[in-house]
């Protein structure tokens, strides 16, 4: 089949090549192995690396051992060193294998074998889609029960004030029920993480039937990193589309043109992190209060609630201080997104109006 494509706008006025996007003709393309190891085919590879997103295959895959790792590696998908706000990674353990300390938060999916996290005195066992989230300050041990693979996030944790810190969840992804998207039967979504404000990201699974696709190109001021378990289809990354598969990973920066749709005979899934609350920036980009009184003419009495709320928003989000964002479609995400500008509200105001809703 041939697939049409825009291409890749070069970062030099030197012609781009076929693989500029990643493409390739089929896109169940992978690899070839002989005797174990990778045949390089000529330099070609579907991973690209845009200053928007970055898309990561199995035959690029570099394996590193991490502070504090024993019997383990670790394949790093993102992190600072690209711009992300969060680190993701999988990590392969042989038995006994162990991950190291942080002092950040951290999300625990088993993608294959079995762990126990020592937490709180007890031992919780993990098998593959079982999930763990441990909370910055709990003192927890991560071993391997078997040979396994555990894809792992950490993030700086950002606590608003009033907020409880959020709790340890040990959970499996068969125990959360789904819920369609957009009123889609076809494109289902399992929320693993609860929807309080106490958590700052969320992380979801995804499965899309075939021909199943998002019903718009999204564009918004979340962040994402995304595993592919299952399937394929094709991902528009901003002016870019890319032939995806089990095994990529994805990293979308904030504002990038994102749209998925699944092809092939077999249901597309994937793994999903997102930021759903103010950028740990938030109390240091609200400093400067000079900036947001230029969208604040006026007081509440004199702006409809949308208008001042509008204001409010656009000049948070100028600033860096917003980091979620209203989907007329996701009354949870519309939550946050209301609870975030609330508290930004309460943080900005220079006079003494209640922020409306």
């Amino acid at each position: 089949a041939i697939i049409l494509r825009k291409p890749c706008k070069p970062p030099t006025s030197l012609k781009p090549s076929l693989a500029d996007c990643g493409s390739s003709n089929n896109f169940l393309d992978r690899a070839n192995f002989s005797e174990g190891r990778a045949v390089h085919n000529l330099g070609h590879t579907r991973s690209s690396h845009q200053p928007t997103h970055l898309l990561l295959t199995p035959d690029t895959f570099v394996r590193i051992p991490l502070p504090g790792m024993k019997n383990a590696v670790a394949i790093v998908h993102t992190g600072p060193a690209l711009g992300a706000q969060f680190a993701e990674y999988t990590a392969e353990m042989e038995k006994a294998g162990e991950l190291g300390d942080t002092a950040a938060q951290r999300f625990l999916f088993v993608l294959q074998g079995a762990v126990t996290v020592q937490a709180n005195g007890k031992p919780n066992p993990l098998v593959a889609g079982g999930y763990a989230y441990l909370p910055s300050g709990v003192s927890y041990r991560v071993t391997a029960t078997e040979q396994s693979r555990v894809v792992v996030i950490e993030k700086p944790y950002l606590q608003l004030e009033k907020t409880p810190a959020p709790r340890v969840i040990f959970s499996s992804e068969d125990a959360v029920s789904s819920h369609a998207l957009d009123d889609d039967p076809r494109l289902q979504v399992k929320c693993l993480l609860p929807d309080d404000m106490s958590f700052d990201f969320a992380v979801n699974t995804m499965v899309y039937l075939p021909g199943a696709a998002l019903s718009m190109v999204e564009m918004h001021v979340m962040e994402h990193g995304l595993l592919m378990l299952e399937g394929g289809g094709i991902y528009r990354l901003g002016d870019c589309w890319y032939p995806v598969t089990a095994g990529d990973f994805i990293w979308m920066a904030p504002w990038c043109a994102q749209w998925f749709g699944a092809i092939g005979k077999v249901p597309a899934k994937y793994l999903i992190y997102k930021n759903e609350t103010v950028d740990r920036s938030a109390r240091t980009a609200i400093g400067d209060r000079s900036a947001l009184r230029v969208f604040r003419r006026g007081t509440a009495g004199d702006n409809p609630s949308g208008v001042y709320r509008q204001r409010l928003e656009c000049a948070c989000v100028a600033g860096g201080a917003l980091q979620g964002s209203r989907s007329p479609n996701s009354s949870r995400r519309h939550r946050k997104y209301v609870r975030a500008l609330d508290w930004l509200g309460s943080r900005c105001s220079s006079d003494r109006h209640r922020f409306p809703h």
